[in-house]
């Protein structure tokens, strides 16, 4: 791992993780060594969950020492390194952070889950406010966020017009919506409706396997979440790729995510694998859409399958993606995806008019956690 020069260092200590004795998903016992990740000469095993297929880090840094990292150094140091960058680079970023968004749009269209014009969209590690202050323009809808990082909330709410309701997940799920809340566009805007603050929609764009504690991720949903609202999530696809990273406390399967939401009583509408913008050929993210209103019973249906199947998909998923990484099909990886996933002229034109205020010092930082 790369650190900007002067950049904060973050140690991590004993005292600074938790193990674990079971399944952080379903509660299974039946754990298998999966890989050894070295951060700072410090070995952190991950293991796999026969029973339900979830990759996860045991023993895993606590939720505290996260909060230090994301909110001390990783967005500050995504900040100097993309102010050190070329402008190509930086609108390069920008337009894979514009693509995911169509792309998560044309999924809540495909499955009519799109929120009410007007209505309340918020995201859970929200950064610099790209994604979804891009969602809320294409919806005509009101953007609210959750990020660690003052820096990059700061440029979220001035720059993105995302309201930022606190620094923190765990801090979201404390306060909950107050009935008598007013939800402004802007601070002093006093044209906003009252209302009973909850979401029409709430986000995870490769965010819930940055979080430690699923079960308070899932109480904040509960609380903020409006009748009939829709949580849409993106994260790697560890079926076909390792997704292992110190900022990865999880990483997620079809399987698993089943799995994850059956328990806390959700219906998955949609769950896709797909490589876009990435890559045509290589489904590297799983995109789910759900509901509140399952049951778990499906939990258990995913847990089964994923005892039988998880262990032999997993073979096929990174057989596939080495048979394309290491012969000549990855040439026809990289023409389809020029082809089917090419940005449209005004994602360039946006792109470029964000790298040019970046440069300039207006630091739209518009990197996303990845």
């Amino acid at each position: 791992m790369n650190f900007a020069k002067n950049a904060p260092a973050i140690a991590l200590g004993a005292d600074d993780v938790i193990p674990r004795d079971h399944c952080p998903v379903c509660a299974g016992g039946d754990l298998v060594a999966y890989e050894k990740l070295t951060f700072r000469e410090i070995t952190i095993p991950y293991q796999r969950c026969r029973a339900c297929d979830l990759v996860f880090m045991n023993p895993v840094p606590n939720q505290a020492w996260y909060d230090r990292l994301y909110g001390q150094a990783f967005w500050e140091t995504k900040s100097a390194k993309a102010a050190e960058a070329e402008d190509l680079a930086r609108q390069k970023q920008l337009i894979k952070e514009l693509q995911r968004t169509k792309k998560l749009c044309a999924t809540l269209d495909a499955v009519g889950c799109a929120p009410p014009q007007g209505g309340r969209i918020l995201e859970i590690g929200c950064a610099f406010g790209l994604i979804i202050s891009t969602i809320a323009d294409h919806y005509q809808a009101r953007a609210f966020g959750v990020e660690p990082s003052e820096l990059a909330a700061g440029f979220a709410e001035t720059l993105s017009g995302v309201k930022i309701l606190a620094p923190t997940i765990e801090q979201l799920n404390e306060a909950g919506p107050r009935s008598d809340e007013r939800f402004d566009d802007q601070p002093g805007d006093k044209t906003g409706d009252q209302t009973g603050g909850r979401m029409d929609l709430i986000l995870f764009s490769h965010v819930m396997e940055n979080v430690v504690d699923l079960n308070i991720v899932f109480e904040a949903i509960e609380k903020w979440l409006a009748p009939g609202g829709v949580v849409l999530m993106e994260t790697p696809n560890s079926t076909v790729q390792n997704s292992t990273h110190i900022y990865h406390p999880y990483c997620f399967s079809s399987a698993s995510l089943r799995h994850l939401y059956g328990k806390h009583g959700f219906e998955i509408v949609s769950l896709r694998a797909s490589g876009r913008p990435s890559s045509a050929l290589i489904p590297r993210y799983l995109t789910l859409v759900a509901r509140r209103g399952g049951t778990t019973g499906t939990a258990a249906k995913s847990a089964t399958s994923a005892n039988i199947h998880g262990g032999l998909d997993r073979r096929i998923g990174h057989g596939w993606r080495q048979t394309i990484k290491r012969t000549p099909l990855k040439y026809l990886d990289r023409i389809l995806t020029g082809l089917m996933y090419a940005p449209d002229r005004s994602a360039r034109r946006r792109a470029a008019e964000l790298a040019r205020a970046h440069g300039d010092g207006g630091g739209n930082g518009e990197n996303h956690r990845a």
